[in-house]
């Protein structure tokens, strides 16, 4: 696929460091430091292009900037209409935030209207998510997975599996607060997860009730 990493960091360079070595078509764009933006690019056998360019050709968009940047990155980008986005974002600093009991994910796909608005890769660090994603396949982590376009998230997951990792659906963007920051009891931010433990995270946040206690895995 096409594929527009908009803020290609920490997490969202590893994100296209995965779906290049996947074969995917990579274009990298909106840093602060645009020489390593082209490095990265030219390691990975990436694009560097000017956002809004990036994102005209791409079929899937990331997303993947620090939090007060995101109102910047998204006007860099212009349109996301038909695209389907990907958010890895999470709500620390400053900027716009969401309403009380909202969701980060509903109040960023409120803010990219027209987008397939899905959010997923921000529980873990991206450190951790680059040491885990070449894991054999009983030792894979979970990448969580929320959106409100069920045919978005279908092509999400399977890039969640191209990039090594196991996608796991927690539902809707009204629903998907156990995978927000910050880290805290009943939640999923920031732990370790495989799939045999995953379903029941979601058959607890599809019931409403608390999820259970985080796995630990031996080292």
């Amino acid at each position: 696929m096409e594929i527009a990493v908009i803020g290609a960091g920490r997490i969202g360079g590893n994100v296209a460091r995965r779906l290049a070595i996947a074969g995917h078509q990579v274009s990298v764009a909106f840093s602060r430091d645009e020489d390593g933006l082209r490095a990265l690019a030219q390691e990975i056998g990436a694009r560097d292009m000017a956002p809004a360019a990036a994102v005209t050709g791409a079929e899937v968009v990331v997303v993947s900037v620090p939090w007060g940047v995101l109102p910047q990155a998204l006007e860099a980008a212009g349109s996301l209409d038909g695209k389907v986005v990907i958010d890895t974002t999470n709500q620390f600093g400053s900027g716009p935030m969401p309403l009380a009991g909202q969701t980060a994910a509903a109040f960023n796909a409120s803010r990219m209207p027209g987008a397939r608005y899905t959010k997923s890769f921000n529980t873990l660090t991206s450190a951790f998510q680059a040491a885990a994603a070449d894991r054999p396949a009983e030792q894979k982590v979970v990448q969580w997975l929320c959106g409100d376009d069920a045919a978005a998230k279908e092509i999400v997951c399977d890039l969640i599996e191209d990039a090594g990792y196991v996608p796991v659906d927690l539902g809707g963007t009204a629903d998907c607060a156990v995978m927000e920051a910050p880290r805290r009891p009943g939640a999923v931010y920031g732990e370790e997860y495989r799939a045999a433990d995953a379903q029941a995270v979601v058959e607890a946040v599809r019931s409403g009730h608390p999820i259970p206690p985080a796995p630990q895995y031996p080292d």
